[in-house]
């Protein structure tokens, strides 16, 4: 991690060299293959069969129709673990059960340089037809992408949803750049083990933030009373993240988006909010009850330990043996704030490059993959919960009351109650600028290069930097 930027680098570098994405033929086999691009083989296509009618109940264009009746070869990609990948490649095979004239090749991987490469790939004008990415890169991706408006008329899954896809989250100026493939609420889970041991209520939906780390370290003293350690023995902690700045829960305006069309946002936070949160994160340090430096299962921002809060809970319940259990994470910091919440964020964000041959098909595509019952029942929460009512109809009526994938159904629906503010924030230029610059001051504090006052001192103006920075350099 403290070679982090050199390693970007060299990863670019050999990207650079060798082939950004393999796109495999999605077939029917139930061994698809769900290796990363680097292991995969390109796998020839075969010519496609004649086009038999398309059955479909949603489309009424007789225009459309004839359109994607025609053949048509198409490439996706998007990331995530074996879980999502199989999901996805199950929907997608059922896709071509019913359609068997348009053919899906899809290039699959991990997190960790897929952007890198996928960036490659639309700089060279060879993205993929329809392709998963971060909201972080929402506005570098902007102008390579279609505007889902000027098809919402076309598609009714679109149109349904025309309140939701006109909001700040998917939309850069005036142009729906992105469908979100799911929404999801960040939820916290906890060993329920551990704390049963220790004696420790359970953590419940309506907890705030402080309430939350007060428990944590009730669960570790307890434990260490009986000679247990919470950590090394897979207990739950609450990760330190930027999220209860950056949705405000103590300091709602302290970035100012005032003009940001034309000028870079200001950085205005509270620092003596700031002390006071980060000062809580080194106590919980001090006393074991986080991981911090020199452990090898903490990733950058600690979310990737043993437990910790995520938007897919059922996905890392596979991953472990322990016994978890789920709960709304709290959305203000403590008993006199407000429930501060940015608008339900996607899981990922869906996009369609405005250099495919196939714009059409792909539309046809993604509305199969959110609309078709038996598609929304394959894929299951692993791209988060569905936004179309139909879809999210289908999904329910599968679910068993009292499991992991029903609880975190009521807890998406759950985070969307009771709310005092919505932050709904414009996608900046230069905000992802930003989040990488204060990426790498967070990530010297962690390893104990530099202290909490230097931390402090430096965090803010190096965003700042950053982002100004970024303006100049699109000016020029």
């Amino acid at each position: 991690m403290r070679n982090m930027k050199k390693t970007t680098v060299l990863a670019i570098l050999c990207l650079l060299v060798v082939s950004v994405f393999a796109f495999t033929g999605c077939s029917r086999d139930d061994d698809a293959p769900t290796t990363t691009p680097e292991q995969r083989e390109v796998t020839p296509v075969p010519p496609p069969p004649p086009p038999p009618p398309v059955e479909v109940d949603l489309l009424e264009d007789e225009g459309i129709l004839a359109i994607i009746s025609e053949p048509a070869t198409l490439n996706i990609s998007w990331w995530g673990m074996d879980a999502r990948h199989e999901a996805i490649i199950d929907a997608l095979n059922h896709f071509m059960d019913i359609h068997p004239h348009i053919r899906v090749n899809y290039g699959i991987s991990g997190w960790d340089g897929y952007h890198d490469a996928l960036t490659i790939q639309i700089m060279a004008g060879q993205a993929p037809d329809l392709f998963a990415y971060s909201t972080m890169e929402i506005v570098n991706y902007a102008p390579f992408l279609i505007d889902f408006n000027e098809y919402m008329d076309l598609f009714p899954f679109l149109e349904e949803r025309r309140g939701l896809l006109n909001t700040s989250t998917y939309m850069v100026g005036d142009r729906v750049v992105s469908v979100p493939a799911g929404l999801g609420a960040h939820v916290g889970m906890f060993n329920i083990t551990l704390f049963d041991q220790a004696g420790i209520p359970h953590p419940t939906n309506d907890m705030t933030i402080l309430e939350m780390w007060d428990l944590q370290e009730q669960v570790v003293a307890a434990l260490a009373e009986q000679g247990t350690n919470a950590y090394v023995s897979g207990g739950w902690y609450w990760g330190p993240g930027w999220d209860s700045h950056r949705t405000g829960q103590r300091d709602p305006h302290w970035v100012d988006f005032t003009n940001f069309e034309t000028q870079p946002p200001v950085f205005r936070p509270n620092m003596d909010e700031l002390r006071y949160t980060w000062t809580r994160v080194e106590r919980q340090w001090d006393l074991g009850v986080l991981p911090r430096a020199g452990d090898e299962e903490v990733s950058f921002a600690m979310h990737n330990a043993l437990f910790a809060n995520s938007v897919n809970p059922t996905a890392e319940m596979e991953q472990t043996t322990h016994e978890l259990g789920i709960f709304l994470e709290p959305r203000r910091f403590s008993a006199t704030c407000p429930v501060i919440v940015q608008s339900p964020g996607p899981g990922l964000n869906w996009g369609i490059s405005n250099n495919s041959d196939n714009i059409y098909h792909t539309l046809f595509l993604l509305e199969f993959l959110q609309t078709n019952p038996t598609a929304v029942q394959r894929i299951g929460f692993n791209v988060g919960t569905p936004t179309n009512p139909g879809a999210l109809a289908a999904l329910r009526e599968t679910l068993e009351p009292g499991s992991p994938e029903y609880q975190q159904l009521q807890i998406v629906e759950m985070s969307r109650e009771g709310v005092d503010i919505w932050l709904d924030r414009p996608n900046v230029a230069g905000m992802a600028e930003a989040t990488r610059a204060w990426r790498g001051v967070f990530e010297e504090w962690v390893f104990g290069l530099i202290d909490i006052e230097e931390y402090l001192e430096r965090v803010i103006p190096e965003m700042q930097e950053a982002v100004n920075e970024f303006f100049i350099a699109q000016g020029e």
